[in-house]
């Protein structure tokens, strides 16, 4: 997933109803494509 102005809690409730877990979210990484050297920023 890509972009700005991503529902945090709705894409962890998605994540989950897959029966998966989410424990931390420091990097993720899946798909076809993957984006590397992306400036991270915190609030």
């Amino acid at each position: 997933m890509r972009g700005e102005d991503i529902d945090f809690e709705r894409l962890i409730e998605t994540i989950e109803d897959t029966g998966s877990a989410v424990h931390s979210v420091d990097e993720i990484a899946v798909g076809k494509r993957l984006i590397e050297n992306t400036k991270k920023t915190r609030d």
